[in-house]
């Protein structure tokens, strides 16, 4: 296949936060017939598995980049949330093969955020820079497909929020953990 300017050219503009312009489905069906079996492995894996533990990697090394950026992302949250605790930092990280200042002071950041969502968000956007920073140089490299795929993942993340159902969710958790009897067992 090894052609991807169509595809790319006709990829609309994603934006954080904002209605995205399709579905899974149907950035699904118009890789379809353009890009490789191999590629398309790749794309659903970077709607559904990237960033995710798991062993395998993606074929392409936008994939590979973006898998270590969620480490290092990953384990800032967990160190900070250690550190927090006061728990041993160096038990809750994963092995990184790079590091990005802006990934540790932007993650810092976020975790002081008093609302929930603006974590989230705040997140989401350091995901969102992160593409931007492992793009490939040729604007029609199959990165870009792929890092469209994650931003579409993004985005719809989003979209699919709802406060009431998130509520709901919450009331849900609570009552779960009211009902659990948290004393230890008689001997």
């Amino acid at each position: 296949m090894g052609s991807h300017y169509y595809l790319v050219a006709s990829l609309p503009r994603l934006v954080l936060g904002q209605q995205p312009p399709f579905d899974e489905n149907k950035f699904l069906s118009m890789c379809e017939g353009v890009v490789s079996d191999r590629e398309m492995e790749d794309i659903r894996f970077a709607l559904t598995e990237v960033g995710r533990e798991t062993i395998f990697l993606g074929h392409n090394p936008f994939l590979r980049a973006w898998r270590q950026s969620m480490i290092q992302l990953r384990n800032a949250l967990a160190c900070s949330r250690a550190h927090a605790k006061k728990m041993d930092v160096a038990s809750c990280a994963l092995e990184q093969a790079d590091y990005s200042g802006l990934i540790q002071n932007v993650t810092a950041q976020a975790i002081d955020a008093k609302d929930p969502l603006e974590v989230e968000m705040e997140l989401d956007r350091v995901r969102w820079k992160m593409v931007e920073d492992i793009l490939p140089q040729n604007p029609f490299d199959f990165g870009v497909v792929l890092a469209f795929a994650v931003r579409l993942r993004l985005v719809w993340r989003w979209a699919r929020m709802d406060a009431h159902v998130g509520r709901k969710n919450v009331e849900d958790m609570v009552a779960a953990r009211s009902t659990v009897s948290w004393s230890a067992p008689s001997s």
